[in-house]
């Protein structure tokens, strides 16, 4: 597991859900908590590059390459896709 680090991407499926939920934050929590949120999403997001294998894999889509990781944040599942490449 050491040594295996990889770039993260961010697919624009991703960006565009990314931007909802700020819009929503904006509109629930008011523009500071909103942008607390997002910027400490990204800063997990970020530290993905070495710490994706840490995360267990997600149990309803199996497959032999464990590709798909569950990445808890606060009260939110994220999914990640761990494609090479």
């Amino acid at each position: 597991m050491e040594g295996q680090i990889r770039p993260v991407a961010i697919s624009d499926e991703a960006q565009k859900s990314l931007e909802q939920i700020y819009v929503y934050g904006i509109e629930t929590f008011a523009y500071t908590a909103a942008t607390v949120f997002i910027e400490e999403l990204i800063v997990q997001m970020e530290k993905l590059t070495a710490s994706y294998l840490l995360h267990p894999e997600y149990r309803y889509i199996p497959t032999k390459s464990q590709m798909y990781r569950n990445v808890i944040f606060g009260s939110y599942l994220i999914i990640l896709s761990n494609c090479p490449g």
